[in-house]
């Protein structure tokens, strides 16, 4: 006992020391002029921010915030170091908003771990049967198939007329429905994922859809959607089996390789024979910190802020009509005219269109807060599933912020919340007939 509170002591001090050298050096970015020194200290202030969180979450590589760091690393804060190297182009007016937002949620995920009470195992309250849960997830699965079947042949030839980002961006408009219906197949494949680690599903029909359902998401052009698949089924492998840190890495740099190959083969489906595998990487981390400024350039000089309004954007854009998701939604209210996709500001840029810099601030807050709540669940609940997704919605906003994780996650959530309930209440029982032939009949739990 005395030795832990020793270590403890020894770990708070540490800490300490790691966040005031943050805000030295924070404070002293802001008394310099010369560009490179101000990079140089930008970098500093980062670097020393994201050790602290590894020290605070005990480097745990797969714990939330840490893995939230990593997304916000590659999204966010690397991203001005990158602009400024290849371009020579110093963005200055974002280092402020990217560090203190970041500091502040190092704070308060450092608070909320500090002060709550560590939490026991949650075991499910009540025995789920596996034939209702194995064929509905089957079904959801088929379903997504069909949905971007459905979705490919109506738009065939414009998904495939010579430049698939601007077909991509034509196709979805008017089609928000049947888009998020498609989704269904990530759903069903991955709690079959988790049925399949709990040898409860044949791992080679789990193959074949997995492939099939991998293969027409492609089809579709949507790069995240066979990135949401791969990284939701590594967070639930880890939940159920836990991976090493070898493991982790060569997992994060095939994921990165697909990430890249695939932004490759869209932009060669699009007419941009130069891409390569390094142009496509470092466009990638670039792409944040060119974003963050535009937005930075335009609101709230050229248009006010939003309080709140992006988040409506996706929801509106489910009613039939060519309405336009958050992204494109953007691209046009800055009048861009590139070639593609939307914009997608990072969550900093996102929460400084609604609010403004406190905007940033209190809700980079929340999100630390978020951040070490989620990792708690993650350990401790018994549902491998749902707390991945939750975590994967958590982690996939900062790239394109909450507005564009939100209509998913309430479909996720709803999906997940109807089909427990009904595997928990009703109970496909095979029975065995004659010649060895096997039936199955439903036996509904009374309440």
């Amino acid at each position: 006992m005395i030795y832990v509170k020793k270590e403890n002591i020894k770990n708070d001090k540490i800490e300490a020391i790691l966040f005031l050298i943050s805000i030295i050096f924070l404070l002293m970015m802001n008394f310099v002029s010369n560009e490179i020194f101000k990079l140089i200290l930008y970098t500093s202030t980062y670097l020393c921010l994201t050790m602290n969180l590894f020290y605070i979450n005990k480097f745990n590589v797969m714990s939330v915030p840490i893995l939230f760091t990593v997304f916000h690393a590659l999204f966010i804060g690397l991203c001005p170091i990158f602009v400024a190297i290849r371009r020579n182009e110093f963005y200055e007016e974002q280092y402020n908003l990217i560090l203190i937002s970041y500091f502040l949620f190092c704070i308060t995920n450092y608070l909320y771990i500090k002060l709550k009470k560590e939490e026991t195992k949650v075991p499910s309250k009540e025995p789920i049967h596996t034939n209702t849960l194995t064929l509905m997830a089957v079904g959801m699965t088929i379903v997504g198939m069909v949905s971007v079947i459905i979705y490919v042949s109506t738009n065939f030839n414009v998904l495939f007329g010579g430049d698939l980002e601007a077909g991509r961006v034509i196709a979805t408009q008017g089609n928000g429905l049947i888009t998020h219906l498609s989704t269904l197949g990530i759903m069903g494949i991955c709690i079959l994922f988790e049925l399949t680690l709990k040898d409860k599903f044949k791992k080679n029909y789990f193959i074949v859809l997995l492939i099939l359902t991998m293969f027409f998401n492609v089809l579709s052009g949507f790069r995240s959607r066979l990135i949401a698949i791969v990284v939701l089924m590594i967070l639930i492998y880890n939940k159920e089996r836990k991976l090493n840190i070898k493991r982790i890495l060569t997992i994060g740099a095939i994921l990165l390789i697909l990430i890249c190959t695939l932004g490759i083969l869209r932009d060669r489906l699009s007419g941009v024979e130069e891409s390569s595998f390094i142009s496509t990487l470092t466009a990638t981390l670039e792409n944040g910190s060119v974003n963050l400024n535009r937005v930075l350039e335009h609101f709230p000089e050229k248009s006010n802020y939003k309080y709140g309004y992006t988040y409506l954007i996706n929801i509106i854009m489910l009613r039939p009509g060519p309405d336009l998701d958050f992204t494109l939604w953007l691209k046009e209210e800055m009048n861009m005219t590139f070639s593609g996709g939307g914009v997608t500001p990072t969550l900093v840029g996102e929460f400084y269109i609604n609010f403004g810099y406190m905007g940033a601030f209190i809700g980079f807050s929340l999100m630390g807060i978020i951040a070490a709540y989620l990792d708690r669940k993650y350990e401790k609940l018994d549902k491998a599933y749902y707390i991945s997704v939750l975590v994967w919605c958590f982690l996939n906003t900062t790239r394109g912020g909450i507005a564009n994780v939100e209509i998913s996650l309430i479909l996720y959530s709803l999906v997940y919340f109807v089909i427990m309930y009904i595997s928990k209440r009703i109970d496909i029982i095979p029975t065995i007939k004659e010649q060895g032939r096997e039936e199955y009949k439903c036996q509904i739990k009374k309440s």
